[in-house]
C-alpha cells in the first residue's frame, strides 16, 4: 500500500502558482485545498477553492462572471441552480451579485435559498426573466433530463442574460484512455454512478443550447486558470486536455 501511494505521489506535478487577487482575497474566506486533477493524460496536484469540480472550474467561472458583472452595472440578479449548501453562493455574493441559491438539500428555505428538485415534475418557483445570470456548476450529469433543465433556465433568465454550466470532460484525452480500457467515462465509472447518471459530450450540451434558446459564446477549460493565466485556450485544446468544460451561453433575444 505504501508503495502505491509512493507511486501516486510520483506521477503527481504539484503546481507552484499565485493566484489571481480576486481568488486569493475569496480564499481568505473560504475553504480551499490542494486537490489533483488532469491536464491531458499527466496528473497535477494545486491549492484551489473547494468546490464539487476540478480544480480551476470555479476559478476560471468566478473571474469570467466578475468581469462580465462590471460590463453589465446593475444587472446582477444571478440563480445558483443546484448550488449545494451555499458557499459558492456567497463567494458570489462577495464579487458583487444578488444571489439566489436554489438546491434539493436545502432544509430552511427563505428568500434567498429555495429548495427545488431539478429531477422533479415541479417548477422553479420564480416569474419568466426573473435572472440576468444563471450558474449551474457540475448539475447536468446529475440530471435526469438535460433537455428540461436547459428549458427551465431558460424561462427564468432575461432575455441577453448569461447561463454558466459546467461539467465533466467526457472526450478528454485522460477520459478515452479509461473508455478504451474499460468501456467508461472518466468520472462516470460504475462508483460514480450513483450521483454521476448523465454524461455528456461539448456536441450534445451545444446541440440541446440551441435548440433551448441559447446561443454558445464561449467554451473554457479548468485548467487554464493554472496554465494559461486565464486566458482561453483553442478549442481542440480545451476538448483534449480539460478535465471539466466550461460553457458560456446567452439567451437569444
Amino acid at each position: 500500500m505504501l508503495n502505491m501511494i509512493s507511486n501516486i505521489l510520483r506521477k503527481t506535478k504539484r503546481l507552484p502558482f499565485e493566484d489571481d487577487d480576486l481568488i486569493s482575497l475569496l480564499k481568505k474566506k473560504y475553504p480551499h485545498k490542494e486537490s489533483r486533477f488532469y491536464y491531458g493524460n499527466k496528473r497535477y496536484a494545486a491549492d484551489a477553492l473547494y468546490c464539487h469540480a476540478a480544480p480551476g472550474t470555479l476559478e476560471v467561472s468566478l473571474l469570467l462572471l466578475a468581469d462580465m458583472l462590471q460590463k453589465k452595472s446593475g444587472n446582477n440578479r444571478l440563480l445558483n441552480l443546484g448550488g449545494g449548501t451555499g458557499h459558492v453562493s456567497g463567494m458570489l455574493q462577495d464579487i458583487g451579485f444578488d444571489v439566489v441559491n436554489s438546491d434539493i438539500g436545502i432544509e430552511k428555505e427563505d428568500e434567498k435559498n429555495v429548495r427545488f428538485d431539478l429531477n422533479s415534475d415541479g417548477q422553479l418557483p420564480f416569474a419568466p426573466e426573473t435572472f440576468d445570470f444563471i450558474m449551474c456548476q457540475e448539475v447536468v450529469e446529475h440530471i435526469e433530463n438535460p433537455w428540461r433543465l436547459f428549458r427551465t433556465a431558460n424561462r427564468v433568465l432575461k432575455k441577453g442574460g448569461f447561463l454558466f454550466l459546467t461539467t465533466p470532460n467526457i472526450l478528454s484525452q485522460r477520459s478515452k484512455k479509461i473508455f478504451a480500457k474499460t468501456g467508461y467515462f472518466h468520472w462516470f465509472t460504475p462508483k460514480n454512478l450513483a450521483y454521476h447518471i448523465n454524461p455528456l459530450p461539448h456536441w450534445e450540451i451545444e446541440h440541446i443550447a440551441g435548440k433551448t434558446g441559447f446561443v454558445i459564446k464561449e467554451l473554457r477549460g479548468n485548467a487554464e486558470y493554472f496554465f494559461g493565466k486565464g486566458e482561453g485556450f483553442p478549442r481542440n485544446v480545451i476538448i483534449a486536455k480539460s478535465e471539466c468544460l466550461i460553457f458560456i451561453m446567452a439567451k437569444e433575444g
